[in-house]
């Protein structure tokens, strides 16, 4: 994994630097905020995915790897997810949340902006982002990275809430 990616966007800027600061209080937080809610709505976009055995899922915005988890929970440990963040220490808390679960061979993590995803057309099976549309510097461009980087008939889809 990267030690750096190049961020001259402001909003990219403040996300990371905000981010940096908070990966052990996050799922706290995030719990506290969404009333608990949280985990049902990751169910949800998990059953909406589809993830299929032996399919290769992109959890863009990954975080703290809550919804990597259960993408890869979902194909009884037989498909793979590849969770993406700007942030480095983020990334290092889903991988230790994930080995910790003894998923680490099923998951791969990558330092890259939502914007700008390092991978190839049509190799995904699914694409996710959850809580994090909001953060991103160009929405659009990011659903369209996905869109671009997912199978024709894969699923695409955004978690958020206001």
């Amino acid at each position: 994994m990267a030690q750096s990616v190049k961020v001259t966007d402001p909003k990219a800027w403040y996300v990371r630097n905000l981010f940096s600061k908070v990966p052990t209080q996050y799922d706290a937080l995030l719990r506290l905020l969404t009333f608990g809610q949280d985990r049902h709505w990751r169910r949800f976009v998990v059953e909406k995915t589809r993830p299929r055995q032996n399919g290769l899922a992109l959890d863009v915005a990954t975080g703290t790897g809550l919804l990597a988890a259960e993408l890869v929970q979902a194909t009884g440990g037989n498909g793979l997810v590849v969770g993406v963040d700007l942030t480095l220490s983020m990334l290092q808390t889903a991988r230790a949340r994930l080995n910790s679960r003894g998923l680490a061979s099923k998951t791969d993590w990558v330092l890259a902006r939502a914007e700008n995803l390092p991978f190839r057309e049509n190799c995904f099976t699914s694409a996710t982002i959850g809580l994090a549309l909001r953060n991103v510097s160009d929405a659009r461009k990011t659903i369209g990275e996905m869109a671009r980087t997912t199978i024709s008939g894969g699923a695409v889809i955004s978690l958020d809430f206001t």
